[in-house]
């Protein structure tokens, strides 16, 4: 019985092991159906979260949007309204500008009027200055005249001097300087060459004035006096000045001119030179033989001075040449520096070679290429002779 008891109760064991087992299989067929309701409820969850942020994701982008699209509308009103008070404004501006040109207007031909007015009067009044011009232009051009008839002619020059040139460039239509060329006979029968250049004060009209009054006191006193050295010849000269500018009201006069005069004894080879203010150059075989004149001046004030001879021994081919200040100093177009004497020294050394014809040309272009644009500063003498 106990075996069968034990027996008994092992079946109900097992019985009941196979009902708990049930009931486990059971639960876990539960569990799992609850799992799988949770987790479909859990993929709905998500589903419903993700849904709800792109929700919230859309209204932010929405209402991003909707405010950049009012940010826009308040900025384009702004713009409008901008645009509107400019046009305004700009409107007004130009309806002021409008009354303020019409006023100018208004004003311009009031202008106009008057200068058509002035313009009639200048016009009228160039007619006269033109006129006057002219008859001042044709008083000069036959001052010229008298004053190139003054002057020696190419041949009388070339009957003292066969080899020889005067260029003379007025800085104006007439001009302050002249040149003389002569010749006279001592009492013992010897003829004796004169050559004189001379520079008076100014230029133009006034320059040309004196430069006919000086020349033609310069002739008198080789005339009259009976002169035969250079230097008596300037110091008859400078008397002869001073005497006609004396004033009894003031004895003192800034009119006068500088001169360089020199007589060559061609039968004993010898030239004789007094200058003014003016120096003579002696060219021979390419060096340079410099005869400086006095430091005074004939004229200028009732002071005397006295002039002085210098004697120069001459050889055949020696080329002499008196000139003004007017190539000298004159300026350079480019560097504005003077062409100086020794400038012209050295372009004299260089020509000599040349006939004396063809050396005035290379003078006058060598004056021209150095002055350029540049305006000439005073009248232009220069005289040279080659010594036979």
């Amino acid at each position: 019985m106990k075996r069968e008891l034990e027996a008994l109760n092992q079946i109900k064991e097992l019985e009941e092991m196979k009902k708990d087992r049930a009931i486990k299989i059971l639960e876990n067929k539960n569990s799992q159906t609850k799992i799988r309701l949770l987790r479909k409820q859990k993929k709905l969850d998500d589903e419903i979260k993700m849904q709800r942020e792109k929700d919230v994701i859309l209204a932010k982008s929405r209402e991003r949007n909707l405010g950049i699209f009012l940010a826009i509308s308040l900025i384009i009103t702004g713009l409008i309204v901008f645009l509107l008070y400019r046009n305004v404004r700009n409107a007004r501006a130009i309806k002021s500008a409008n009354m303020k040109l019409e006023q100018l207007t208004e004003n311009l031909k009031a202008s106009n009027t008057a200068i058509e007015n002035t313009l009639q009067e200048v016009n009228a009044k160039n007619e006269i200055i033109e006129l006057k011009n002219s008859q001042i232009l044709e008083s000069i051009n036959y001052a010229k005249r008298i004053q190139e008839a003054s002057l020696p002619k190419t041949d009388e020059l070339a009957a003292i001097a066969k080899d020889s040139f005067a260029l003379n460039k007025p800085k104006d239509i007439i001009s302050g300087d002249f040149y003389i060329v002569s010749a006279f006979t001592d009492q013992q029968n010897q003829v004796f060459d004169v050559y004189i250049v001379g520079d008076c004060t100014g230029h133009g009209v006034p320059g040309a004035m004196l430069s006919l009054l000086c020349s033609s006191l310069v002739r008198q006193s080789m005339k009259m006096s009976n002169i035969t050295k250079p230097a008596e010849l300037l110091n008859d000269v400078n008397e002869r000045l001073r005497s006609f500018f004396r004033n009894k009201e003031d004895d003192s006069f800034k009119d006068g001119m500088d001169i360089a005069c020199c007589v060559l004894d061609k039968k004993n080879r010898k030239l004789y030179f007094s200058g003014a203010g003016r120096p003579l150059l002696c060219i021979r075989k390419k060096e340079t033989i410099e005869l400086k004149g006095e430091k005074h001046h004939i004229g200028f004030s009732n002071t005397s001075y006295d002039f002085n001879d210098q004697e120069l021994e001459l050889q055949s081919g020696d080329s002499v040449y008196l000139f003004t200040d007017g190539f000298t100093d004159q300026f350079n177009g480019t560097t504005r520096k003077r062409f100086m004497t020794k400038g012209l020294k050295e372009l004299l050394c260089a020509i000599q070679h040349e006939p004396m014809k063809n050396q005035e040309k290379i003078l006058d272009k060598a004056f021209e290429d150095w002055r350029g644009e540049y305006v000439q500063m005073d009248d232009v003498c220069v005289l040279g002779i080659r010594i036979e």
